[in-house]
C-alpha cells in the first residue's frame, strides 16, 4: 500500500484524537520497532503516547506471549467458580512477572510473558491441584501451548489451546503439554475440520464398518503396526476432532 493510500484511509475511517478531522495530516508509517516508528522516507519518531496507549510494551516486543495455559473447570456453582479462578491467579502472580487472562464460558486462559518452561510447566501442576482444595470442582482440565509464542502467533495458538482443552476431555488426560503430545500436533495444526474428515471418510470409515459388520478386527491390526500406526492414531484423532467440534 502506497503512504499516499495509508493516509487516505486514515482520514476516511479512523477518528483521530486531539484533532480536527478535516486539518489532519497524519503521518504514513512504514514500520515500528521498540519505541520508535519510521515513515516512509526513513525519518524515525519517538512514539511518546504508545499509539494511544495500546502499546505499552513497545512494538515488535518479542518477549509477549511465551504461552497460553487454558483451563476448562466443570463447576458444581458460580461462587466456587470465582474463588477456583481467584485461586489460579494468586499462583501465577507469586512469579511476579507479566502476564494476563480472560474468560470464555467456562474456561479460562492466561497468556504467560517472560516465564521459564519449568516456570510454566509448575503453574500448570499448581493450577491442576487447585481440584482437590474444592469439593464443588466435578472436573478441571488443563492444557499448555507450546513455549516461546510470538506476539503474532497469539490468536493461532489460542485456538490450539482449544483443541488441547476438547481433546484433554476427550482422553480424559490433564494437565496437557502441547510439546508432549508427539504426533498429535499435527492434527492441532489442520485449521479446515473438514479436512479431518475427508481423512476419516476416505480411509478408515468404510474398514471400521466392515469389522462391524463381520466381526473383525482389521483396526486393531492396522494399529499394531509401527508405520502405518502412526497414520491411524493421525486419523483416529481426526475421528475424534469430527465428533466433538465444540467444547460443550
Amino acid at each position: 500500500m502506497t503512504p499516499e493510500k495509508i493516509v487516505e484511509n486514515h482520514k476516511k475511517y479512523v477518528l483521530q484524537s486531539w484533532s480536527k478531522q478535516g486539518n489532519l495530516n497524519p503521518i504514513p508509517v512504514a514500520k515500528a520497532d521498540g519505541i520508535y516508528f519510521y515513515d516512509f522516507d526513513g525519518n524515525r519518531y519517538t512514539d511518546m503516547s504508545s499509539q494511544l496507549v495500546n502499546l505499552n510494551l513497545g512494538y515488535g516486543n518479542k518477549a509477549i506471549g511465551d504461552a497460553i495455559i487454558g483451563v476448562k473447570a466443570d463447576m458444581a456453582d458460580h461462587i466456587s467458580s470465582r474463588k477456583l479462578e481467584s485461586a489460579f491467579e494468586r499462583t501465577i502472580y507469586s512469579y511476579k512477572k507479566h502476564w494476563g487472562g480472560f474468560k470464555v464460558d467456562n474456561m479460562m486462559f492466561y497468556v504467560l510473558n517472560d516465564f521459564s518452561d519449568d516456570e510454566i510447566e509448575s503453574i500448570a501442576e499448581k493450577i491442576q491441584s487447585e481440584k482437590e482444595r474444592y469439593i464443588s470442582v466435578n472436573k478441571l482440565y488443563v492444557a499448555v501451548s507450546k513455549t516461546n509464542n510470538k506476539l503474532k502467533s497469539l490468536p493461532k495458538t489460542y485456538r490450539i489451546v482449544l483443541r488441547m482443552l476438547r481433546l484433554a476431555v476427550r482422553a480424559d488426560m490433564t494437565p496437557m503439554f502441547y510439546d508432549r503430545l508427539e504426533v498429535k500436533k499435527l492434527i492441532l495444526a489442520v485449521d479446515d475440520i473438514s479436512l479431518l474428515e475427508s481423512i476419516y471418510n476416505e480411509n478408515l470409515k468404510k474398514l471400521e464398518v466392515y469389522d462391524r459388520d463381520n466381526g473383525t478386527d482389521y483396526m486393531i491390526f492396522l494399529s499394531s503396526i509401527a508405520l502405518i500406526g502412526i497414520v491411524y492414531t493421525l486419523i483416529e484423532i481426526a475421528y475424534n476432532f469430527i465428533n466433538d467440534i465444540t467444547i460443550s
